[in-house]
């Protein structure tokens, strides 16, 4: 039992050398599966082997039935992908190591052009691409040979000597500064799950005796005894370039080796605590909830501006209607006034003949309606003097709960902050949103411009309202002063008592006077009518007002609406910061990739692949080893020493 137990280790012993052998050393696609010293141990211990043969034929026709029900699906198993390039990097060969642990009937897939176990003596059979084997060993490993493949990366070498291109072949002892690339990327004719899946590790190794001031960017280098290791990670998917500069003499290279595996980071985001970064998210989140408020602020403000512009503008309204009205009786005072001036003329004229056929009552009679029209047209303008101007318009909107001047001061402040603020959180918010902001600067701004409109307005609108006021007063003494002519006048005319001549020369006065009247009722119903022009404008501008003030609430609910929105999708920004990061990394790393078999797609249960890439060497020609050491033969145990030599 010891003896058999000792056999095991030096066989798994055995395997594990030759497997790193072939690591450091290239081997051809067509290289003879079965190596020489595995033929003499053979032939050595023939008796054995045919012991070991006869046992394993009994085994498989033991288990020939086990092994036809369990083809359906393949052992658990890993792969080693071994892949020789040239110099350049074009594809020489490619083999795969199939490694089972713990297994007895093994049942796997590929299309091989040669196979070879690497570590026991049982009999692998290969038909028609379904391997089996049967093994009471802890585990076994296979090698077989790949014919046509596609690795999962396209890889070359270029090489450059004082700006001249070699080939790899022509590079061995060349002297003078050195640039060689080194160009990775993947081929979309491979799996997608190796090239978004493995990361590559390149590792070059540049002697130190034959080559100095070595530049490699990206590169991390180290000392390996006189030879300087320069080591690269590819990420999966990624094409790189990788540029080596030296200056070299007499140059060699050992083989570049390229391997690619799955690889986990092993970073909790969580631990990445970032002082710098904690106060940045909070600065952001004390400004997003500042600026929530201030939003919340300009929507409640802006309700109320909506609201007392409302109101202002229903009291324009209110007197554009009377002035209308107003301004509407002016053709009857102008055309009862042009009736009252024809009247005084007809009896200038007529009283170069006077008679009593005419009826002085009539006079009378109209300039009574006149004065009264004049009674009422100065009671009106009493109430719209008082009315129509900046004050009363301010009180409008006090007895609304808004204070113009504190608005306007308001306005001037906020529309600044906004300013500043669109301008300090330009490349933080969206741009449409800064930009709103700024609209909304320049709309309170805009508004205090319509508040000091309307005040100027006002204040031109009371003076003129006042002066027609003033000119009313003077024009109601004025016909007063008339009326008790004409009273006086019907009353003579009536007893037919006075002097002709005095009569005469009364109408001839009263006649001058009503001309000048009768301009002054002209000139007032032109004041009426551009007033009644002037407050259509204002209320044309107040309309603009209630509108703006309309768009200003929707905006500022809008604004509203989104800084409560940042401020919620801030709120847990660190957490999110670093799950994002987590995401990526997953994302970068390929871990949601699932492992497949490189070798067949029947292969289901493949727990790992990795990938061993190397170049050939470039190596001075050797020197003639001399005949006599190159015939001598080595027994099998002097070949397993020389393992350790090389």
């Amino acid at each position: 039992m010891y003896k058999k137990k000792w056999k095991r280790n030096m066989a798994v012993f055995m395997a594990g050398v030759m497997v790193s052998s072939q690591i450091m050393v290239p081997v051809s696609a067509k290289e003879p599966t079965t190596s020489q010293s595995t033929q003499e141990e053979k032939t050595t211990d023939q008796s054995s082997n045919e012991k070991s043969d006869s046992k394993s034929n009994h085994t498989k026709s033991d288990s020939d039935e086990k092994k036809e029900t369990s083809k359906k699906e393949n052992t658990d198993k890993e792969e080693v992908v071994y892949a020789n390039l040239d110099a350049d990097g074009k594809k020489k060969g490619v083999y795969v190591v199939n490694i089972f642990n713990d297994a007895e009937d093994i049942v796997d897939y590929g299309d091989y052009t040669n196979i070879r176990n690497m570590n026991t003596t049982d009999e692998i059979v290969d038909k028609d691409g379904i391997i089996t084997a049967t093994t009471d060993q802890s585990s076994l490993y296979y090698e077989g040979t790949l014919e046509e493949c596609e690795l999962p990366w396209n890889i070359s070498v270029e090489y450059q000597v004082d700006g001249k291109d070699y080939s790899a072949q022509e590079m061995a002892g060349k002297s003078g500064k050195l640039n060689m690339k080194l160009k990775i990327q993947p081929n979309e004719k491979a799996s997608e799950a190796f090239r978004k899946g493995y990361t590559l590790q390149v590792t070059v190794v540049m002697d130190g005796e034959h080559s100095e001031n070595i530049e490699a960017d990206g590169a991390t280098i180290a000392n390996v005894g006189k030879d300087k290791q320069l080591t690269y990670i590819i990420f999966p998917n990624e094409t790189k370039t990788l540029e080596i500069h030296a200056d070299i003499t007499d140059f060699e290279m050992q083989a570049i080796a390229i391997n690619g595996v799955k690889m986990e980071l092993g970073i909790d985001v969580n631990s990445l605590e970032s002082e710098e970064l904690k106060n940045k998210v909070k600065e952001l989140q004390d400004g997003a909830k500042a600026l929530d408020d201030g939003a919340k602020s300009a929507e409640e403000g802006s309700k109320t501006l909506q609201s007392g512009a409302a109101s202002v503008q229903a009291g324009i309204n209110t007197m554009q209607t009377g002035l209308n009205q107003l301004n509407a009786n002016s053709t009857s005072l102008v055309s009862g006034s042009a009736q009252v001036n024809q009247a005084l003329q007809t009896i200038q004229a007529s009283l170069g003949g006077f008679s009593t056929g005419q009826n002085p009552q009539d006079l009378l009679t109209a300039s009574s309606q006149i004065r009264d029209g004049i009674h009422t047209l100065e009671s009106s303008l009493a109430v719209l003097s008082n009315s129509v101007n900046y004050e009363a318009y301010k009180e409008v909107f006090r007895q609304q709960g808004i204070d113009l001047d504190w608005l306007t001061a308001q306005n001037a402040q906020a529309g600044q902050q906004l300013q500043q603020v669109a301008a300090s959180l330009s490349g933080v918010l969206p741009q449409d949103q800064v930009t709103m902001l700024t609209n909304i600067g320049q709309l309170l701004a805009a508004s205090n411009g319509v508040i000091s409109g309307t005040k100027t307005y006002l204040d031109t609108a009371s003076q003129s309202i006042n002066q027609i006021y003033s000119g009313s007063s003077q024009l109601k003494q004025s016909y007063e002063n008339y009326y008790n002519a004409v009273s006086g006048l019907v009353q003579s005319l009536s007893g037919i008592m006075g002097n002709i001549t005095t009569l005469t020369n009364a109408i001839q006065t009263l006649a001058a006077q009503y001309a000048t009247l009768d301009a002054g009722i002209s000139d007032y119903t032109g004041a009426v009518a551009a007033l009644v022009a002037g407050c259509n404008e204002l209320a044309g501008g107040m309309q603009e007002l209630v509108s703006g003030c309309n768009t200003l609430t929707d905006g500022t609910k809008n604004l509203s609406d989104g800084t409560g929105e940042l401020k919620d999708r801030t709120s847990n920004l660190e957490q999110e910061l670093k799950d994002m990061i987590a995401k990526e990394l997953d994302s970068k790393m390929g871990k949601d990739v699932k492992t497949v078999s490189f070798v067949s797609d029947k292969n289901k249960n493949v727990s790992n692949v990795q990938f061993v890439i190397q170049t050939e060497a470039i190596k001075l020609p050797e020197k003639e080893i001399p005949e006599e050491r190159a015939t001598e033969k080595l027994n099998l145990w002097q070949k397993f020493l020389n393992l350790f030599q090389k």
